[in-house]
């Protein structure tokens, strides 16, 4: 799935660990998705910036 179809509450997978977005925002100017979340287990709070056309694994 691209980076642009990301959404509030979904799950990402990346490298092993479980991302769960809690916002999503869009920047047009600088062509950029931004996800802020957490890292289960732990509840970690992270952030991702990714090119609208990155490729990310979701977990359903």
């Amino acid at each position: 799935m691209k980076a642009s179809r990301l959404r509030r509450g979904m799950t990402l997978l990346h490298d092993g660990h479980y991302f769960r977005i809690t916002a999503i925002r869009r920047s047009l100017l600088r062509r950029t998705v931004t996800a802020y979340g957490f890292y289960t287990p732990g509840g970690q709070i992270g952030t991702y910036v990714l090119n609208p056309q990155h490729e990310v694994e979701t977990v359903r």
